[in-house]
């Protein structure tokens, strides 16, 4: 159980401050830049917009850092390593529609702009990145605490 107490700890602390982080950016540069909001963000002050991602990242940190907890008592007690990819498979595979969307987006609209390319570094590769080296960090950690008490296994 305090292995998937961690991860709620863990996911509410890296999906809350990136939530907000990630916000920050598209709040400060996303209309500088040209590039449109997406729905439920349109027409939100950029406090707004800020307090939006944050409560998203956190509640999806949350919930994901107890699935991900669960995840390591079950296949890396104690194993750093296979902690550390099971923690980044686990941070991308919500993801995995972003860059399908985005790039579908572009093509639509036919011939790829700057603006695009703007778009597709700050609301996909950006993000992406960002849950990958998150979840690294999460599964170690959830499988060394894991794994205290009955000897690391790497």
């Amino acid at each position: 159980m305090r292995v998937v107490g961690l991860g709620i700890v863990y996911g509410a602390v890296f999906g809350g401050g990136l939530g907000a982080l990630f916000g920050m950016v598209i709040a400060l540069f996303g209309p500088q830049l040209g590039l449109t909001l997406p729905h439920d963000l349109a027409g939100l002050s950029g406090w707004g917009i800020v307090l939006n991602t944050l409560r998203v990242g956190l509640v999806a940190g949350m919930l994901g850092g107890a699935l991900l907890g669960g995840l390591i008592l079950w296949q890396a007690r104690g194993r750093v390593r296979r902690g550390h990819w099971i923690g980044v498979i686990a941070a991308l595979l919500p993801l995995v529609w972003l860059p399908f969307f985005a790039t579908r987006g572009m093509l639509r609209r036919g011939t790829v702009t700057d603006e695009d390319v703007m778009f597709f570094l700050l609301l996909v590769i950006a993000p992406l990145t960002v849950a990958a080296s998150s979840g690294w960090v999460m599964g170690g950690r959830l499988a060394r605490a894991a794994g205290q008490g009955i000897g690391s296994r790497e």
